[in-house]
């Protein structure tokens, strides 16, 4: 008696399958980070803080990044074609370089501007509890992003 091969899924229909779940959920996390990125540039405006601000940038690219994955995703998704034989599944991977770019700007600009704060004598600013309060709010909301 010979044993069946086991029928695998092929990985096209794999990708085809999970690609709207991987957009639902970039999707909501998209909504978070933009909620997110609202609080932290209303209470970094308010306050100054360019430590609550350069958070805000981060968060901001955060939503972005998950603006350039839903995409993404739904190009990796089509079948092939005549101009992409082999499928689009490639344009993953040129998203997450554009992603680390978008990241590696912001990391230098956050650093050159608290560089110059430091050589320069920036201010000390005053934070309310209240406005500590709702950025530590916005911590729990970012660690529920990465549980999710």
């Amino acid at each position: 008696m010979t044993a069946r091969p086991q029928q695998r899924t092929p990985p096209r229909a794999r990708l085809d399958e999970r690609s709207p779940a991987v957009r639902r959920v970039l999707a909501q996390v998209l909504a978070l980070n933009a909620f997110v990125v609202l609080v932290k540039l209303v209470v970094g405006m308010r306050t100054g803080s360019l430590t609550v601000l350069g958070a805000a940038l981060e968060s901001g690219l955060d939503t972005l990044n998950n603006a350039i994955g839903m995409s993404l995703v739904s190009i990796a998704a089509r079948a092939p074609d005549e101009d992409h034989p082999y499928g689009h599944d490639k344009f993953e991977t040129l998203g997450a370089l554009g992603i680390v770019g978008f990241l590696s700007i912001s990391c230098f600009e956050l650093m050159r501007e608290g560089v110059t704060a430091l050589i320069g004598g920036g201010s000390i600013t005053h934070t309310a509890p209240t406005d500590l309060g709702i950025v530590v709010a916005t911590l729990f909301v970012n660690a529920f992003v990465v549980w999710y």
